[in-house]
């Protein structure tokens, strides 16, 4: 017996804020199977509307027609299938046939009128004098831009409290600099307008662009329109790195991180309209590293000692424990490396620079697992190799085949290394082989090794691509198993004659 479900819904806007001008947008196949999605848009007939359609496999319909002065529109699909829920997948809007609609046709008179806009409200914005005690305490003595810039960042981020209001539900038109200050709130729109204004009483060169998140599908420069950004940008051409491009999101977030939501990002530059493209951070950047030593005692207890270096957003996500208790911390990082090592226990840990974004962070900790090592027979010690398993897991690949795109948000690099000395008395019996392997943008290598009275092991896992199609998956299947399997490794020792 089939169940048929069918949801009718409108939604009407009158254009009354010139700083909310008209764009529409619709994704037309979803998680569901649809019968008809269907987007309907109706204008004066001396008006002209842009519009452009992506299909991704999927025909669009296209009616026009029209009735006593009013011209109507109508974008259809029929029958669609549900998209499949797979690991990695991505947004629905880089997935789904899309329809944007526009009645402004120049990206440059858009970015003009935008900065008209802007430009008396940072006029008088720069006339605060709050907002002039602020830039002149922090930069106090620093005669450097780009130092000027990084200061006035931090504080932004610190004291400013970043709040989830979409422009396109509000409007494009910030807040005054005076309510944003007295407030300390902003949405992503404020919040590059405040940078802007802090950034210009400063003396310190930069530009904005508005942008449009990767995730809500790609920027259409052919159906220009604010309502298709989201994000008002700020770059400094004479910064170098995450820092040409950055928004103050967040007290855990240094001038050297830019955000997911940023990254692969497009739009316009304000005020001249010329594209703007937001870079990924390059894979070096991003991910962490960890370097350890440990020995092996008689009993098969395992002994380590990790020194962990996020970078990136990896950093920006552990800095916020600085908000947490001591004791919520230790209770957090025991849970977690439980889930690496069954039975563990946390002896100590400490970290670096938690509360300064200015400077790297790092996490030094100590650890045991009682009967790490297994007897075998009355002279050997078999040792599972030491790395957390489900970081090493192919789970995300279990399927043969995929349907879409597996996607990430950032590039990274991550790597591990340490070494673990064996139990007096012992010497080693039979070591693993590393393992190489490569798919499109992707490169992992690892190697295992033996000296004197201690085993090594180090690897390296690099993606710097943020999307694979259906075709390439296979090869990264094939990566990502290869790669698991040195999570199911075993170094045997014995005793020595």
């Amino acid at each position: 017996m089939k169940q048929r479900r069918t949801w009718k819904y409108s939604v009407k806007r009158n254009k009354l804020d010139p700083m909310l001008p008209f764009f529409a947008e619709k994704d037309l196949r979803g998680m569901e199977p649809h019968q008809v999605s269907r987007l309907l848009i109706r204008v004066p007939a001396g008006k002209k509307l842009l519009y452009k359609t992506e299909e991704r496999g999927i025909k669009i319909n296209v009616e026009e027609k029209e009735e006593n002065g009013i011209r109507t529109y109508v974008f259809e699909t029929r029958d669609v299938p549900a998209i499949i829920g797979e690991p990695n997948l991505p947004s629905l809007s880089r997935l789904a046939p899309r329809v944007a609609c526009s009645l402004t046709d120049d990206c440059s008179a858009i970015a003009t009128a935008y900065e008209a806009q802007l430009r008396g409200l940072r006029d008088d914005a720069l006339k605060q004098p709050l907002l002039q005690a602020i830039v002149d305490r922090e930069t106090k003595g620093v005669s450097d831009p780009i130092q000027k810039a990084r200061k006035l960042f931090v504080w932004l981020g610190k004291e400013i409290t970043t709040v989830g209001v979409s422009p396109q539900a509000f409007t494009f038109k910030p807040h005054a600099a005076a309510i944003l200050l007295e407030k300390k709130q902003a949405n992503l729109i404020d919040l590059g307008f405040l940078y802007d204004c802090f950034l210009t009483k400063a003396g310190v060169e930069h530009r904005m662009g508005l942008v449009r998140i990767l995730d809500s599908g790609e920027f259409i420069s052919e159906v220009p329109g604010l309502g298709q950004t989201g994000v008002l940008a700020v770059e400094i051409p004479g910064a170098s790195g995450a820092f040409s491009i950055a928004l103050p999101v967040g007290d855990n977030v240094g001038p050297d991180i830019r955000l997911p939501f940023l990254q692969g990002a497009q739009g316009v530059v304000i005020p001249d309209g010329k594209p703007l493209a937001v870079p990924f951070c390059p894979p070096e950047d991003e991910g962490e590293s960890s370097l350890g030593e440990g020995n092996i005692l008689p009993d098969g207890t395992l002994a380590m000692k990790h020194t962990l270096h996020p970078r990136g957003n990896s950093q920006a996500s552990m800095r916020q424990l600085k908000n947490m208790r001591s004791e919520e911390i230790k209770i957090l990082l025991e849970n977690n490396l439980h889930e690496q090592f069954p039975g563990a226990r946390l002896k100590t840990f400490a970290f670096q620079n938690l509360g300064d974004v200015n400077l790297p962070l790092v996490l030094d900790y100590e650890f045991e697992v009682p009967d790490f090592a297994l007897k075998s027979g009355d002279d050997l010690l078999v040792i599972p190799v030491p790395v957390d398993r489900s970081a090493y897991s192919a789970r995300t690949v279990g399927a043969p085949t995929r349907l879409s795109d597996m996607a990430w948000d950032l590039f990274a690099r991550n790597r591990v290394k340490f070494s673990v000395k064996l139990p007096p008395g012992f010497t080693l019996h039979a070591l693993p082989e590393g393992v190489s392997a490569g798919s499109s943008g992707m490169w992992y290598a690892s190697s295992l090794g033996f000296s004197v009275d201690t085993f090594t092991f180090q690897d390296l896992f690099e993606r710097s691509v943020n999307k694979l199609s259906p075709a390439e998956y296979p090869v990264y299947k094939r990566l990502m198993e290869n790669r698991s399997e040195i999570s199911n490794q075993w170094i045997v020792i014995r005793k020595s004659p």
